[in-house]
C-alpha cells in the first residue's frame, strides 16, 4: 500500500511540475494592429494594420501595402531578409527585403501565358530561389523557382484541403480537413504525424509539434506521440500567439506580452 501512495504521490508532483504560470518578460507593449504574426530572430515584430504589413522595433518602424491586392492572406516571416506576403485573392505573392522594399511580384494568373495554370492556396519560402506552393486546382504541393517560372511537383496530390500550414526551406508541414497532419520534404518524402484534436487556431513548433488554442485556453501537443501539457494563460482574452526562443507572445487588441515558457 505504501508503494501505490508513493506512485500516487510521485505522479501527482510530475502533473503539477507540468503546469507552471509563466513569467512575464519586460512590460507589455501597446500596439494598435488587426493582426499580430509574430517576431523575427533579430527581435523585429511583424503585424497587420488594414491591408498593411508593419515590423517594428522600439522606435524603429518599417510598413508596406499594396492594397490594390487586397487582404494579406499570409504573411512568411521565416527568413527576415525576404519575407513573403501571399494575395489570395489575386493569386499574387510579393517578396519584400529586410526594409520592407518589394523585389518581386509573382502574379500566378499571368503565368497561363506561359502554359502554367495554378491557384495558389497556400505559399511559403523554400531554398535555392523556390517557393512552396499549393495548387488548388490540381491539389498538387510543388516548388516554384521564381527565376524560371518553373512549377515541379513534390508528392502526390492530396484528397483533403488544408486548414493550417508551415513551412522551412527544406519541409512543408500541414494539417488536411480531417485533422491529419502530414509533412513533407523538397524530395516528397511525406510523412503522417498523427491526427490533432479539434481547435479554433493552431501554432507550428516543429514538424511534430503544435500549440493550439480551443476557446481560450492553449494546448502544447507532441501530434507525433499524444504527448502534451496545458499552458496557463494570463491575457485570456487574446486574438492571436506566437512560440519562439522559449517565448510564448500573446496578442491582444491593447498589447503585446511576452511569457518565459519551456516546453517539453
Amino acid at each position: 500500500m505504501k508503494k501505490w501512495w508513493l506512485l500516487i504521490l510521485f505522479a501527482a508532483f510530475r502533473i503539477g511540475a507540468q503546469v507552471q504560470m509563466p513569467t512575464l518578460q519586460g512590460k507589455p507593449i501597446d500596439w494598435n494592429a488587426d493582426r499580430f504574426l509574430g517576431h523575427d530572430k533579430f527581435g523585429y515584430l511583424y503585424l497587420i494594420r488594414d491591408r498593411e504589413l508593419i515590423k517594428v522595433q522600439g522606435a524603429q518602424q518599417a510598413g508596406f501595402q499594396k492594397p490594390e491586392l487586397g487582404r494579406i492572406a499570409r504573411a512568411d516571416i521565416l527568413n527576415p531578409l525576404l519575407p513573403l506576403l501571399f494575395y489570395r485573392d489575386f493569386n499574387t505573392v510579393v517578396m519584400l527585403d529586410s526594409q520592407l522594399n518589394e523585389v518581386r511580384m509573382v502574379n500566378f494568373s499571368e503565368l497561363q501565358q506561359k502554359g502554367l495554370t495554378i491557384a495558389v492556396e497556400a505559399a511559403g519560402i523554400a531554398s535555392m530561389n523556390r517557393l512552396w506552393i499549393f495548387d488548388g486546382l490540381s491539389r498538387q504541393l510543388g516548388l516554384f523557382d521564381y527565376n524560371r517560372s518553373t512549377f515541379t511537383p513534390v508528392g502526390n496530390p492530396q484528397q483533403q484541403n488544408m486548414i493550417a500550414y508551415t513551412s522551412d526551406y527544406n519541409r512543408f508541414t500541414w494539417i488536411d480537413s480531417q485533422r491529419h497532419m502530414f509533412s513533407t520534404d523538397v524530395f516528397g518524402k511525406t510523412a503522417t504525424i498523427g491526427k490533432t484534436p479539434e481547435f479554433d487556431a493552431v501554432f507550428f513548433v516543429s514538424e511534430q509539434e503544435i500549440i493550439y488554442r480551443k476557446g481560450d485556453d492553449l494546448t502544447y501537443l507532441n501530434v507525433s506521440n499524444g504527448t502534451g501539457k496545458s499552458l496557463p494563460v494570463v491575457d485570456k482574452s487574446f486574438d492571436a500567439y506566437f512560440y519562439g526562443d522559449q517565448n510564448l507572445s500573446i496578442f491582444t487588441k491593447q498589447a503585446i506580452s511576452n511569457y518565459k515558457i519551456t516546453l517539453p
